[in-house]
C-alpha cells in the first residue's frame, strides 16, 4: 500500500490532549470559559464553544473536564465541516461495502504506523463509539442522514452507545470488522445507509486523538496542497471570531479582496445576502469559497464608519510567505523582514530577499514571525539552516523513532538576527525562534510564543476521496526541551504599558505586543504603536 506523505505544522491552537491524564483544578477566568462554552453547545454553536474551550485550556491544559469538552465540540464541529461539502454527502451514500471495509483498514493502518501515539485496538473501538454517539447530537447529521428518524429513537441508541459490551480485539483485522459492523446495525435499525455511521466513527476517531487530527475531504486537501505551495482560489481574507462577530483578520497583498478596498479589521455582516449571525468560520469560509471567475458580495462594516457594500472576484491569489523586506531609514542599514507564515520555497525566497538586502546596505536584520502560525516543518529547518553553523535546529520523536535535524556546517548569512514573536507565532515559526535563542544566534523578543510542538502527516488514501492529517511525533528545541504547552520564551520579553519598555529576566507580559498594523510604514510603526520593533532597533544601536 503507497500513500502521499508530507510532514508540516499546521496550528489549531490548544495543546494536545492525548496523553495527558491528571486532573487539575479551573482557575476562575478558566470556569468561566468552561461555563459559557457549555452555554454554546446547548445553542449548538459548537465552533464558538471550541474557542472557549481552546482558551480555557491555555490556562488549565491537565483539566479533565475541559480536554473531554474540547474533544466533544472538535468532532461536532468536523462532522459540520464535512456536511457543509456536498461533495461528502454524495461521496459517502454511494460508497460499495468492499469501498467502506478498504477505506477503514486504511486508515487504522496508517494510526498503527504513523501515529505518535501507541494505541490499544481496545482504546480506538471506544473511541469510534463514542465518536459515533457525539455525532448523533448534531442537528446537521440528523438532518442530512436521519431526518425521518423519532428523536427518541435516536436518544434511545446514544444511551446504549454509553453502555458498550466490553470487548478485545486479537488483531486489526477484527477491529476492522467490528467498525464495519456498527454500520450494518445502524442500516438495519435506522434504515440509512451504514456508510454514513461508519465514517462518522471513523472521523470522529481521528478527531478525537488531539487537536491536529482530522479526516480532510479531496477538496480541503487540495486546498491545503496548494496553500502550502502558496496558491489558492479564493479573494485573498484571512477571518477570525470575536464576541460572535466575524472579522477581517487580514487582506492578501494584491488579491481581489485587498484591490477592492476591503481592509484589515472590518467587521463581515453578511456574504452574498446571507447573515453572518450565528455562523461558524467553516461556515463563513464555505460562502468565501468557490470557482475562479465568480462574484461575492461582502456587506462590511468599520469602527465609526457606515456599513458598506464591497464585491470582489474570486480567482487564484498568491500567497506570499514574505510581507515587507526593506531597509529602515536612518537606522545605519537595519533591515525589516516580515515572514507570513513557511511554504516549501521560504527559505529560499529569504535568501533571494536577504540578497537584495545586503545589496542596498543592510547590516543588521530584524526578522518578525509574530501572528506567523506556522507552515511546512522543513521550511523552517531550511530557514534556520540560512543562519546557523552547524548543530542541532530541532529534535522530533515519537513512539517508535528520534530524530535530529542539524544544520549544514557553513551559515550563507552571519549577521546580526533580532527575532519577533508573540503569542501567536507558532509551530514552525517557534522551531526557528528556539533554534536561533538556544543556539545564541540571535536575539527573541516580544512574548512567549504559543506551544504548539507536534508534526503533523498528510496522508492520501489510495481508494477513496478523502485524506488523512495525523500527528506524527512531537518536536523538541536543540537541548531537548518541549515546546507544546510550553513555547519560546523570548531573552528581551517587551511589556505593554505607557512607555513600552525591555526587561531580559522581568514578570510575564501582562497584554498582548502590539502587532503590526498593515499599510502603516517601519518608521511611523518605530515612532507610534510597535513597541517590540522599537525594541529591537535600540537593542541593536546599544550594542553598536
Amino acid at each position: 500500500m503507497r500513500h502521499f506523505y508530507i510532514a508540516l505544522v499546521l496550528v489549531f491552537l490548544v495543546p494536545c490532549a492525548v496523553g495527558i491524564s491528571a486532573q487539575q483544578d479551573l482557575a476562575p477566568e478558566a470556569q468561566a470559559l468552561l461555563e459559557e462554552g457549555k452555554a454554546c453547545e446547548l445553542r449548538h454553536q459548537y465552533s464558538k464553544a471550541q474557542q472557549l474551550y481552546e482558551k480555557a485550556l491555555r490556562r488549565t491544559p491537565r483539566s479533565t473536564e475541559l480536554q473531554s469538552r474540547f474533544s466533544r465540540v472538535k468532532i461536532l464541529c468536523d462532522t459540520e465541516r464535512r456536511f457543509l461539502h456536498p461533495e461528502y454527502t454524495s461521496r459517502v451514500s454511494g460508497m460499495k461495502n468492499t469501498d467502506l471495509r478498504f477505506c477503514v483498514a486504511e486508515v487504522l493502518h496508517l494510526l498503527e504506523d504513523h501515529y505518535v501515539f501507541r494505541l490499544s485496538y481496545e482504546d480506538i473501538y471506544y473511541r469510534e463509539i463514542r465518536a459515533l454517539d457525539v455525532s448523533l447530537s448534531s442537528p446537521m447529521f440528523c438532518d442530512k442522514v436521519l431526518a425521518h428518524v423519532p428523536p427518541s429513537e435516536i436518544v434511545k441508541f446514544q444511551k446504549e452507545l454509553r453502555n458498550p459490551i466490553s470487548r478485545t480485539f486479537a488483531s486489526l483485522e477484527e477491529l476492522v470488522s467490528a467498525t464495519c459492523a456498527l454500520g450494518e446495525e445502524c442500516e438495519n435499525r435506522f434504515h440509512s445507509a451504514g456508510a454514513f455511521f461508519v465514517m462518522e466513527a471513523l472521523c470522529g476517531l481521528v478527531s478525537s486523538l488531539d487537536p491536529y487530527s482530522t479526516v480532510l475531504l479531496l477538496s480541503q486537501y487540495d486546498d491545503l496542497m496548494r496553500e502550502l505551495s502558496g496558491s489558492l482560489v479564493g479573494i485573498g481574507v484571512e477571518i477570525s471570531i470575536r464576541n460572535d462577530q466575524i472579522f477581517v483578520q487580514r487582506t492578501v497583498p494584491n488579491s481581489p479582496a485587498r484591490l477592492a478596498g476591503i481592509r484589515d479589521g472590518e467587521e463581515i455582516l453578511s456574504v452574498n445576502g446571507i447573515s453572518t449571525v450565528g455562523m461558524s468560520l467553516d461556515q463563513i469560509s464555505a460562502l468565501l469559497q468557490g470557482e475562479s471567475g465568480t462574484k461575492v458580495e461582502l456587506h462590511l462594516r468599520s469602527p465609526g464608519e457606515m456599513p458598506r457594500m464591497v464585491s470582489a472576484v474570486r480567482r487564484r491569489v498568491a500567497l506570499p510567505c514574505i510581507e515587507e523586506a526593506r531597509i529602515i531609514r536612518d537606522s545605519d542599514g537595519v533591515a525589516y523582514v516580515r515572514l507570513l507564515s513557511f511554504q516549501h520555497q521560504t527559505a529560499k525566497e529569504l535568501h533571494r530577499v536577504l540578497t537584495q538586502l545586503r545589496e542596498q546596505g543592510m547590516k543588521r536584520l530584524v526578522l518578525d514571525i509574530r501572528g506567523n502560525g506556522g507552515g511546512v516543518m522543513l521550511s523552517a529547518v531550511e530557514t534556520a539552516n540560512l543562519f546557523l553553523d552547524g548543530g542541532a535546529i530541532v529534535l522530533t520523536k515519537d513512539a517508535r523513532r528520534r530524530h535530529q535535524y542539524n544544520a549544514d556546517p557553513d551559515a550563507p548569512w552571519r549577521l546580526p538576527v533580532a527575532v519577533l514573536i508573540d503569542e501567536r507565532s507558532a509551530s514552525a515559526a517557534e522551531i526557528l525562534a528556539g533554534a536561533l535563542l538556544e543556539r545564541k544566534r540571535g536575539n527573541v523578543i516580544g512574548a512567549r510564543s504559543y506551544g504548539k510542538g507536534s508534526v503533523q502527516g498528510i496522508y492520501r488514501l489510495a481508494q477513496a476521496d478523502f485524506a488523512l492529517k495525523i500527528t506524527t511525533s512531537r518536536f523538541y528545541s536543540p537541548s531537548g526541551k518541549l515546546y507544546n504547552g510550553v513555547g519560546v520564551m523570548p531573552n528581551y520579553e517587551i511589556h505593554q504599558a505607557a512607555r513600552p519598555s525591555i526587561a531580559s529576566t522581568a514578570p510575564p507580559f501582562q497584554e498582548t505586543p502590539i502587532s503590526p498594523r498593515v499599510g502603516e510604514s517601519v518608521e511611523k510603526r518605530i515612532q507610534e504603536n510597535d513597541p517590540v520593533l522599537s525594541a529591537a532597533i535600540r537593542l541593536f544601536s546599544s550594542q553598536l
